[in-house]
């Protein structure tokens, strides 16, 4: 059998290093930001309407605040494929780029200004990882919401091992890996955030960076194929 080729942002390094920050961002945001998250949209909406419920419609405002960047990310992702795709350059170099470059500026600022500033940049940044990166080794993923793919986890592995398909089991294995990688990543930044408060975010940085090098050294041309596009919707049910 012909061995499968995959680019270097599906492959199973990469989309830990993804979820790795998935997580830290995620927890950072949770344990600094008044309990908001950066990519779990729904955590932030249940806490808007619990808040609102308890008669703090000031407060539960707040939590609008990363849902509404979130959304704007989204829309400037799309706004900004196709033309940098057109201009013939790395769109998924260009898009980890700018996400690596966003989260350096709200490093910066983050220790001197209000929760909102913070929350609001890592959301937007959290957005465009979301819709940039989709796969991992051809199977849809997603590297910030986890109940998809904990819902792969449990159907490649019941698949897996009912029917014996070993190809199934190893799609599982890899969704799996990534899912612990979430986990570190969280672990990580609840970890530092203890010790260095709001500094914590510089250290995010590091598998960011790692990031734009795989995609900066990749041998493969960039495309404007739509062979690595998965479904969204698809992948946060």
């Amino acid at each position: 059998m012909e061995k499968q080729t995959f680019r270097i942002f599906e492959r199973l390094r990469f989309a830990a290093l993804l979820t790795f920050v998935s997580g830290f961002l995620d927890a950072y945001t949770f344990t600094t930001q008044n309990q908001r998250f950066a990519g779990l949209q729904t955590g932030n909406l249940i806490n808007m309407m619990v808040h609102l419920a308890d008669g703090h419609v000031f407060l539960s405002l707040t939590y609008l605040v990363p849902v509404l960047f979130f959304a704007l990310g989204q829309s400037v992702n799309v706004f900004l494929e196709p033309l940098v795709r057109q201009k013939g350059y790395h769109w998924h170099f260009v898009s980890s780029c700018l996400i690596t470059i966003g989260v350096a500026i709200v490093a910066v600022y983050s220790p001197f200004v209000g929760h909102n500033a913070t929350i609001s940049g890592l959301s937007f940044c959290a957005a465009m990882q979301l819709d940039t990166f989709k796969r991992v080794r051809g199977q849809a993923y997603a590297n910030i919401m986890m109940i998809g793919n904990i819902k792969r986890i449990s159907q490649q592995l019941t698949t897996g091992f009912l029917q014996k398909d070993r190809k199934a089991i190893s799609k599982g294995l890899h969704i799996a890996w990534v899912l612990l990688t979430f986990c570190l990543g969280a672990f990580a930044a609840a970890l530092l955030t203890q010790i260095i408060g709001e500094y914590a975010l510089y250290t995010v940085l590091i598998p960011l960076l790692m990031i734009n090098a795989y995609l900066l050294f990749e041998k493969h041309p960039e495309t404007a194929s739509s062979q690595y596009e998965g479904s969204l919707m698809e992948n946060i049910r």
